[in-house]
């Protein structure tokens, strides 16, 4: 019950750190982002069955645990298409604090009340405390909703494995403990997931997308609405993640292994080692995000990246801005870089290599300036640039371009 106690009070002091540290929202970039997520203002689903539960328990409410609900829930056939809205059960849970770790193997919603009203915590001692709060997993496709709660413990807060389609949105979820690892996960998943408008700070774990792609047997419908990308990713708030021991641990957003994603006007700041890590990643979209104070802004850090577009960011006082390590079919363009601790956007400088580890597309329109580093250091040598142009690059403390004959291809 300490724990819980100290949970409420970090919460308080999270929501604060919050006003005193949120970034600015970005200059408006044309990308497609779910209209459905902008606009919907009810459930994305037709209830099947409404379940509730209380603290009370019956006869106040159904149920008085979660699980209880979920077992309870009727199984639903597979989710063919989000053209229409699914039918399927809703456990709406009222204001409370219930300590229990879930597991949800079947379509339904999650419902709180809101996250400053309803909270789960993983059960803190035992075999318990090394399990998820909440993990979701599917061998057929599911749909799943998670809305409106605070999400806590000291392994993953929701994991989730399988073929599964859905939100989660207007969480907040939060890491307990030292070595807390908190985070949202998603490990193996082939997905149609919106994850938006949440809060995540603290522990090791940010958004954590590992071996994820867009869903074959998935229509995306009223889900989003472009289906290249099977997760999207927006308007979250990722703050304070810490390098401690896991792989990848630091980073507010990581792309591993993952075809498909948007990441979209989230702000991410104060993170350890980074904002955005994509590694061994393919057609990723990352626009219209603040990212403030991390170690690496953005980093490109593995081979087989493939047709990353990293379009209308702001990059402000991270350790670098842009740094690349492996890449084709790049496009970086209308970002503004600006106050870094040491490069604006910087890269592999391998000499021995005579071919291009790294293909940048197009590197236009963008605002690279006040870095104490250079603004653009590249080796001509490794990285081919097609398109440099347009490029605003200027007050940079070592230099605007780390070479005469990057001047010559960038410079105005």
């Amino acid at each position: 019950m300490q724990l819980l106690k100290s949970l409420k009070v970090s919460s308080l002091i999270f929501v604060g750190l919050l006003v005193i540290g949120s970034v600015p929202a970005t200059v408006p970039v044309q990308q497609l982002v779910p209209t459905s997520v902008q606009e919907q203002k009810g459930l994305l689903i037709m209830p099947s069955v409404i379940l509730t539960v209380c603290p009370e328990g019956p006869p106040t409410c159904d149920f008085q645990r979660i699980q209880e609900a979920i077992n309870a829930a009727s199984e639903t056939p597979p989710i063919t298409t989000w053209e229409e809205k699914p039918v399927i059960p809703l456990i709406k849970i009222s204001p409370g604090t219930y300590e229990e770790n879930l597991v949800v193997l079947k379509s339904l919603w999650l419902q709180g009340a809101g996250r400053e009203q309803t909270t789960v915590v993983g059960r803190l001692e035992g075999l318990d405390a090394q399990r998820p709060t909440v993990f979701v997993a599917g061998s057929w496709p599911i749909a799943i909703g998670i809305t409106g709660l605070t999400i806590g413990g000291i392994s993953e807060a929701i994991q989730i494995a399988g073929e599964i389609s859905g939100m989660i949105s207007e969480n907040k979820i939060v890491a307990l403990g030292e070595k807390g690892i908190g985070g949202i996960w998603l490990k193996g998943a082939l997905s149609y997931l919106v994850i938006s408008n949440n809060i995540v700070a603290f522990g090791e774990a940010g958004i954590h997308l590992e071996s994820v792609s867009p869903a074959s047997k998935v229509k995306p419908g009223l889900l989003v609405s472009d289906p290249t990308y099977g997760v999207w990713v927006i308007g979250n708030e990722i703050q304070n993640i810490q390098n401690i021991s896991l792989p990848f641990a630091g980073n507010g957003i990581v792309l591993y292994h993952a075809n498909g994603v948007a990441i979209s006007r989230n702000r991410i700041f104060r993170n350890t080692l980074g904002g955005v890590f994509a590694g061994d990643a393919q057609t990723i979209l990352v626009s219209e995000n603040s990212l403030l104070g991390n170690g690496l802004g953005i980093w490109i850090a593995l081979p087989a990246n493939f047709d990353i577009k990293l379009l209308g960011n702001r990059i402000v006082a991270n350790d670098i801005g842009i740094n690349l390590g492996f890449g084709l079919s790049l496009e970086i363009e209308s970002n503004t870089i600006s106050d870094s601790r040491s490069d604006g956007i910087s890269a592999l400088h391998l000499p021995p290599y005579s071919y291009p580890l790294i293909a940048i597309d197009s590197l236009q329109g963008n605002v690279i300036e006040n870095n104490k580093g250079y603004g653009i250091n590249l080796d001509p040598q490794v990285i081919r640039v097609v398109a440099c142009k347009d490029n605003r690059v200027s007050s940079n403390q070592k230099g605007d371009y780390s070479s005469e004959e990057l001047r010559e291809k960038c410079g105005d």
